[in-house]
């Protein structure tokens, strides 16, 4: 997952950067237009500088992605469906955009963001992937079987009791890397959809 994440993210900042580039192309061709016009002058952007503006763009949407709280993804403003907008022709989307513009701006971010949220999750799958490889299965197991034999979460108390010979600063870290351990206040217990996993390895043998 972390290799197909990379790729598809690679994929995605090329597409976005040469998107850039006809943007930065277009809004020079324009500024220029008006600058002939108005004083008789043609502004030129150099291709150099246009591939320099892309980058540097691609660069700041790592950055916004980065400091972005992750709650806040898809989080859209309530749309305004006492405004009349049209949801048909050429120019509907147009219209829509400029009737809801805080919701339009966050979809259209949100959008952009996609290839630098696929290049940071497969930084995190890899990480996550070269952890997980580094775990002491055999520390893991003998918990696992204990928490799957409960009904309930299992305390901390109890589990000192159940491996006093435990290293727990070595141990928490790999523990938290499965998905459906749950840490809690009082102790660890296990999620639904990995207890009934487990449940079904046990009565395999």
């Amino acid at each position: 997952m972390a290799v197909v994440a990379l790729l598809a993210g690679l994929t995605v900042l090329f597409l976005t950067f040469w998107l850039s580039y006809a943007v930065i192309y277009i809004g020079a061709r324009g500024i220029s237009a008006v600058s002939e016009l108005i004083f008789g002058t043609r502004i030129r952007l150099a291709h150099e500088w246009r591939l320099v503006g892309a980058g540097v763009f691609l660069v700041l949407l790592f950055i916004g992605h980065l400091r972005a709280p992750p709650f806040e993804r898809g989080d859209y403003p309530p749309r305004n469906d006492a405004l009349l907008i049209f949801h048909s022709g050429a120019f509907g989307p147009l219209v829509q955009l400029l009737a809801q513009p805080r919701a339009s701006s966050k979809m259209i971010a949100d959008i952009l963001y996609t290839g630098p949220r696929l290049v940071t999750g497969a930084w995190g799958l890899s990480t996550r992937a070269f952890w997980l490889g580094k775990a002491n299965a055999v520390a893991c197991a003998p918990v696992l079987m204990l928490l799957a034999s409960r009904d309930k979460a299992v305390t901390w108390e109890e589990l000192s009791e159940a491996f006093p010979d435990a290293t727990w600063d070595r141990l928490h870290p790999q523990l938290r890397l499965i998905n459906g351990i749950v840490y809690l206040e009082k102790g660890i217990a296990l999620s639904a959809e990995l207890r009934e996993e487990l449940g079904k390895r046990i009565a395999s043998g």
